[in-house]
C-alpha cells in the first residue's frame, strides 16, 4: 500500500515503521519467507525504515544480504507526559506492583523475586507480613500456578482493570515490577510498560527470563538508573544482587517511610515522545 501511495504521488515519502517484525523467527518457514520478501521490497522502495530496538535492528540486518544501511534507523517507543498530579500514598508496608499479562512456560515469571523474598523472610532480614505484591491483569490462572510453585503468597490480585486503575495501582506502590524475556531468537524485546513506568518516577525491578545475556532492556535500566535488572541466564549472581537491593529498599521503607529513587532525568527525557518526534522529523526531512 505504501508503495502504491508514493508511486501515485499521494505522498512524497514512505516511512516503513516496524513496531514489530513481520518475519518473526517462530513462524513456519514458508510463511516467514513470504514476509521476508515483503520486508525486503518495502525497505528497497521506502525512504526510511524504522526498527524499535537495537536487537530487532540486528535481526533485520542479519536476515538480508547487502542491505542498504543508510536509511535504517532505531526509533524506540516512548512515553507521553501527563499533566495530572500524582497522589501521595502512605503505607507501612513495602508495596510492589505488576500490571500486565503473565505467560506460561516461564516467559514472564516472578520466580527470582519470589525466591529472594522467601529467603529473606526465612533469614529474618525482612518481615514478610510487611511486603505486598499487587497484581492486575487477566492471567489469574498463571498467577495462582506461580504462587503454588514458588510457595509464597503475598499477592493481592485485582484481576483485569482499566488503564486508569492500573496507573492508580502503580502510583500506590513503592516499586514497579517489569517482566520480559531475552532469547537467542527474540532479542531486543522492550515492553512498552518500561516507558509507561518511567513517568511514575519510581524504582523498577526488571526480571528477564531467557537464554541470552546482556539484554537491551538491562542496558536501558542502567542508563536511566531507575532500578535493577535481573537476568535468568545469570541466576546465581543476579539472585545475590537482587537480595541486597531488596533488603536495602525494605530498610529504607521501614526506617524512612519511602524507598530510594535516583532516576537519571537526562536519559529518561530521551524517551519523551516530544523528543522522539523531533528525531523522526529530522530523519523525514533528510531522507
Amino acid at each position: 500500500m505504501g508503495e502504491k501511495i508514493t508511486d501515485n504521488h499521494y505522498a512524497e515519502k514512505w516511512i516503513c515503521d516496524y513496531r514489530d517484525r513481520l518475519a518473526l523467527k517462530y513462524y513456519p518457514n514458508w510463511l516467514r519467507k513470504i514476509y521476508l520478501r515483503i520486508e525486503k521490497r518495502a525497505h528497497k522502495k521506502s525512504n526510511a525504515t524504522f526498527q524499535v530496538s537495537k536487537g530487532t535492528m540486528d535481526d533485520y540486518v542479519n536476515d538480508f544480504k547487502n542491505i542498504e544501511l543508510e536509511n535504517l534507523h532505531i526509533i524506540t517507543n516512548g512515553y507521553e507526559k501527563v499533566n495530572k498530579s500524582l497522589k501521595n500514598f502512605s503505607s507501612e508496608k513495602l508495596i510492589f506492583s505488576y500490571t500486565g499479562s503473565l505467560y506460561s512456560g516461564g516467559k514472564r515469571s516472578f520466580k527470582i523475586l519470589s525466591e529472594v523474598i522467601k529467603q529473606c523472610a526465612e533469614e529474618g532480614t525482612i518481615d514478610i507480613d510487611k511486603v505486598i505484591i499487587k497484581y492486575a491483569g487477566n492471567s489469574t490462572e498463571e498467577l495462582n500456578k506461580q504462587i503454588k510453585e514458588f510457595g509464597i503468597d503475598i499477592f493481592e490480585n485485582y484481576g483485569s482493570v482499566s488503564r486508569e486503575r492500573a496507573i492508580e495501582i502503580q502510583n500506590e506502590s513503592d516499586i514497579l515490577i517489569l517482566l520480559t524475556w531475552n532469547t537467542k531468537n527474540e532479542k531486543g524485546v522492550i515492553t512498552g510498560k518500561f516507558y509507561e513506568y518511567l513517568i511514575a518516577h519510581k524504582p523498577i525491578i526488571c526480571l528477564i527470563s531467557g537464554n541470552e545475556p546482556n539484554s537491551e532492556l538491562s542496558l536501558l535500566i542502567r542508563e536511566t538508573n531507575v532500578g535493577i535488572s535481573c537476568e535468568e541466564i545469570n541466576y546465581n549472581l543476579e539472585f545475590k544482587m537482587l537480595k541486597n537491593y531488596l533488603i536495602g529498599q525494605y530498610n529504607n521503607k521501614m526506617l524512612y517511610g519511602s524507598v530510594k529513587y535516583e532516576g537519571n532525568n537526562k536519559e529518561i527525557d530521551k524517551y519523551d515522545y516530544k523528543n522522539i518526534v523531533d528525531k523522526v522529523e529530522s530523519i523525514c526531512k533528510s531522507s
